[in-house]
């Protein structure tokens, strides 16, 4: 009987005002996916969740990069009137250090980095019922609050980038560079449509144990293209007690898909301090700057690094890795949301994920508003360099979390080539 009386319901306040449209990209096929998997054929959901997770995936799946100058570069012998490949520090694969290129020579590198985006705060994205989008009606014959809508049972989001970069020094104390990432994401998404009977009302819903479940569906596909072009350059001012300072600029052109996981879809640019010295084969090295996101100020975040390069002279050809790398958030990010639902609907109220505020608009429309916590994301990177034949260098490294806030991989593996010339 119970059931019955949901199902009478659930047609009539499950349904949102319209269909929504086809959509093509992943974060569409999310979208979708949400607004149409509800236990009756042909009603929709209102989607709520989409515009959270696009926007806390772009910057999660945007990694860390290798740094402008490579580990091999040439100095000026000014006994034989020639530059030289340097003999020292086979130098970071993620922060940068004082290091130039060396005037009229250059480097290519490619590296390869993978994640599964899948953490919140440390656990699964996806908790169930705990991660539903829905809506709170009100059956007007007795009174009584009632809920339905989609759980999210599975998220995740595999993201391969492959970055192809290059540098050219300029002058013996300024490189300018370019690097473009190949990405590929993979969307895996699972869930099922869910009625039931609001406890309380608002903010107390449905309990798992009195909700209607339908059967579990879902969907998986992949998107490849271009990330965001980075231009880059880096400027040596010179040494102070032996320390060495640089000033690195980047600024991101939006090449790349944000609806398919590829770009922030944002302008940025991030000015960068360089501090590094040197004992003997051994390179210690500390960021400090700014990324200021011209599309949306509540995205600009602080960087920072340091870290080491060990080598021992014995084994000069091999090198130990060991890099923090920071990024937090100056603010929480908030945004409005406009939806619709059919206007016969008596709507008390909506499930969404960091919902903060709702209100109805006189043309019968809602708009919601979302707060996304600011987060503080520092990451541990250990690896290995070294080198393969000539002028060319490869590394392998793994960049693990050691705050657990955001959204992140568990683990990023990083691997790549360099060559310079």
């Amino acid at each position: 009987m119970r059931k019955m009386v949901f199902v009478a319901l659930a047609v009539g306040f499950v349904g949102s005002y319209g269909s929504p449209s086809e959509a093509r990209s992943l974060a569409g096929q999310l979208s979708s996916f949400v607004t149409q998997n509800v236990i009756f054929p042909g009603v929709h959901n209102v989607d709520t969740i989409t515009p959270v997770f696009l926007r806390l995936a772009s910057q999660a799946t945007d990694f860390p990069v290798p740094p402008t100058t490579p580990g091999y570069v040439f100095t000026y012998n000014p006994t034989e009137g020639v530059f030289e490949r340097s003999t020292g520090s086979l130098g970071p694969v993620f922060l940068e250090r004082v290091e130039t290129v060396g005037e009229n020579h250059a480097a290519i590198g490619v590296s390869y980095l993978y994640g599964n985006v899948n953490q919140f705060d440390g656990s699964n994205f996806a908790q169930g019922f705990n991660t539903r989008v829905g809506i709170v009606a009100t059956d007007p014959s007795t009174g009584r609050n009632f809920e339905g809508g989609t759980t999210i049972d599975k998220l995740e989001l595999p993201t391969n980038r492959f970055n192809f970069a290059a540098t050219y020094g300029v002058t013996d104390n300024l490189d300018v560079g370019l690097l473009l990432p190949l990405v590929v994401t993979k969307l895996t998404v699972a869930g099922r449509g869910y009625v039931g009977p609001s406890i309380g009302g608002q903010p107390n819903p449905t309990t798992e144990a009195a909700a209607v479940f339908g059967p579990s569906m879902g969907f998986s596909d992949t998107s490849t293209g271009i990330g965001d072009l980075l231009v880059r350059a880096k400027y040596r001012f010179g040494y102070l007690a032996d320390f060495g300072f640089a000033g690195g600029f980047t600024l991101r052109c939006p090449t790349g898909d944000e609806n398919d996981f590829h770009g922030l879809g944002d302008w940025t640019v991030a000015p960068l301090l360089i501090i590094s010295r040197t004992f003997g084969l051994n390179d210690f090295h500390a960021n400090m700057g700014m990324e200021f996101n011209a599309g949306n100020s509540q995205a600009s975040r602080a960087l920072y690094g340091i870290g080491a390069t060990l080598q021992a002279e014995q084994f000069p050809w091999v090198a130990f890795l060991l890099d923090f790398l920071g990024a937090s958030y100056l603010d929480n990010q908030t945004f409005n949301q406009t939806v619709r639902v059919n206007p016969q609907i008596q709507t008390a109220g909506f499930v969404a994920p960091f919902l903060t505020s709702q209100r109805q608009n006189p043309d019968g429309s809602f708009t919601l508003t979302s707060t996304i916590p600011r987060a503080d994301q520092f990451n541990v990177a250990v690896g290995l360099k070294f080198a393969i034949w000539g002028n060319a260098l490869g590394y392998v490294n793994a960049l693990v979390p050691l705050t657990r806030q955001g959204l992140q991989a568990d683990v990023i593996s990083a691997g790549g080539v360099e060559y310079s010339f």
